[in-house]
């Protein structure tokens, strides 16, 4: 029953709070997937229940012996999801998980990357299990599997190239199948540990251009900085999301509008496409109401000593990749 209202995103608090208390007097007769449906369904719909379910689940040793595959890395999901911390339940997912990694789906592979890095757990051996069995399995990989590994391991900065030279391979063979916010993870998480990797870029270049009209502000930003702290220069991507974004401002600024305006600073050889940006993002900041010291400003601010192309983390020139 917490799973058929968990899927249709129906918190019915009442009958969440029965269901939390049988499940409670009855977790001793749980298995390990009963368990992890119930978190599951709990922080699928927000229900700050998990943590009570997980603190009567036993020892480790009940972890290992009950939970199969699937159970552990939903049980880390729904721990990460909730936003709660618990490094020794966490530690017991990641000690059984390793012992049965052969038998994690893709999915289950990505889930549980995931889980770790949104919790910040840089869990070395977890991280280089799911990185050599993700390897073996990399066909098997949808989009939302392989952008959310990348993620998850750029997040820790575990840079595990042969992974990354997998993720790429077979991210450019279905990138046609790339969500909007798929292709900007992917592109933020390889300019986060410095990964340059052309063809794969050159390729999300063009699928973004397709696309441009789907991104959010945070993708679009996102994007924009991916590439210009790689450095890597496509004039049509910057004119794309420099266009989608100029029609936005009228809606209002915020700090992925700032984002943009550093990576077009950051990207640009002339700065016509820049001003353009500020322009429309000053006129925005005039007649709303800022939320935030910078977006007050509502202009740009050259750090003197900080000179286009390069950073206080010295990225060095800004190149042009291709085209």
């Amino acid at each position: 029953m917490a799973w058929a209202f968990a899927t249709l995103r129906v918190a019915d608090g009442p009958l969440l709070e029965a269901l939390s208390s049988s499940a409670r007097r009855r977790i001793a007769y749980f298995d390990g997937q009963n368990i992890s449906n119930m978190a599951w369904s709990f922080a699928k719909v927000s229900f700050a229940d998990t943590r009570c379910l997980f603190a009567q689940c036993g020892s480790d040793d009940r972890v290992e012996g009950t939970f199969q595959s699937h159970a552990l890395a939903t049980s880390a999901w729904a721990v990460a999801a909730q936003g709660f911390s618990d490094r020794p339940l966490m530690e017991a997912l990641s000690s059984a998980a390793i012992q049965r990694i052969a038998d994690l789906s893709p999915q289950d592979l990505s889930n549980t990357a995931w889980s770790f890095a949104a919790r910040k757990m840089r869990d070395e051996p977890l991280l280089e299990a799911i990185s050599s069995q993700a390897i073996l399995r990399i066909t098997e990989c949808g989009p939302q599997s392989l952008a959310n590994t990348a993620w998850a391991f750029a997040v820790l900065r575990f840079v595990d190239a042969p992974l990354l030279n997998a993720i790429s391979a077979q991210a450019r063979r279905r990138l046609s199948a790339y969500e909007p916010q798929n292709l900007s993870n992917t592109s933020w998480a390889y300019a986060k540990v410095s990964f340059v990797d052309g063809p794969l870029f050159a390729a999300i270049s063009s699928a973004a251009i397709a696309r441009i009209g789907d991104y959010d502000q945070q993708g679009l930003s996102n994007t924009a900085w991916a590439f210009a702290w790689l450095p890597l220069r496509h004039d049509p991507l910057l004119a794309a999301i420099s266009e989608e974004s100029v029609g936005r401002l009228a809606n209002g600024i915020n700090d992925f509008t700032h984002g943009s305006l550093w990576s077009f600073w950051r990207s640009s050889e002339d700065l016509g496409r820049l001003l353009c940006l500020h322009a429309a993002a000053s006129a925005s900041a005039a007649s709303a109401a800022p939320s935030t010291p910078a977006m007050a400003a509502g202009r740009l601010e050259v750090v003197p000593g900080l000179h286009r192309g390069g950073s206080g983390g010295g990225r060095g020139e800004t190149t042009t990749m291709w085209g």
